[in-house]
């Protein structure tokens, strides 16, 4: 294993075991090497490999089981490139999650002059709200507000098959698809009502997902707002350069 010297060692050890955990290489019944496995693979004293699970630990992937070993952790977090635009209960479910959706709120609502000028409708427009906590093995994940115009979905077309995904649901709804989205992606803490439904301290930092999502004419079928918790969403961006010979 080459290690880089400018980097810290036990960072790397972390990051190392990190992708080997979202590439499926370890399993949640499966104990993970030992520590004396890892410092010989890595060329590392015990303390490095303690110090870089237990950052793993920290951040609730994997759990260390004295006596028995490190596991990783049934909470493992869910994983997403930016670049794909799917649901996060279909994230859950292709990593093989089993997410349920919790507090679910439904209603119709007016169009304020923010959600008028995100969706492209008239102030006062008629939308449908829909708000809900991702939840897996009872964590909270993430909690969603989503706002769509009722002429493409009413509040009543959401009933008990509603599986949690209105960007699924708008999907089987409408007969023209959604093709893209506009994304805005910040960093928040969180105030005391998230805190709530995410089961997390005050201040606690987020990732805020603001996304409109539109179809192949560009008319914007629904604009959404998405908390995550970092520790339990890992967002991977893909960024491709284009080189200019000419210069």
């Amino acid at each position: 294993m080459s290690i880089q010297h400018f980097i810290p060692i036990p960072n790397q050890v972390e990051n190392i075991l990190l992708e080997r955990i979202r590439t499926g290489k370890y399993d949640s019944a499966v104990r993970l090497p030992a520590e004396t496995q890892l410092s010989s693979e890595f060329g590392a004293g015990r303390a490095t490999i303690r110090t870089a699970l237990a950052a793993l630990t920290a951040r609730g992937l994997v759990i260390r089981k004295p006596g028995s070993g490190t596991y990783l952790s049934k909470g493992y977090l869910l994983e997403s490139g930016i670049e794909e635009l799917e649901s996060v209960l279909s994230i859950a479910r292709r990593q093989g999650l089993h997410p349920q959706i919790k507090g679910l709120t439904v209603k119709t609502i007016e169009a304020d002059s923010l959600l008028a000028d995100r969706l492209a409708v008239s102030i006062g427009s008629l939308l449908t709200s829909i708000q809900r906590t991702i939840t897996i093995d009872r964590r909270p994940v993430s909690y969603h507000e989503d706002f769509v115009p009722e002429e493409y979905l009413s509040a009543d077309q959401i009933d008990e098959t509603f599986a949690g995904s209105v960007l699924d649901l708008i999907s089987q709804k409408l007969h023209s698809p959604i093709k893209f989205s506009v994304t805005e992606i910040t960093a928040v803490n969180a105030e005391r009502p998230l805190c709530t439904l995410l089961g997390v301290p005050i201040n606690k930092a987020l990732i805020l997902l603001k996304e409109a999502i539109c179809n192949e004419e560009n008319v914007t079928l629904g604009y959404s707002i998405n908390y995550f918790v970092p520790d339990r969403f890992y967002l991977r961006l893909l960024r491709r350069r284009t080189l200019d010979y000419s210069i």
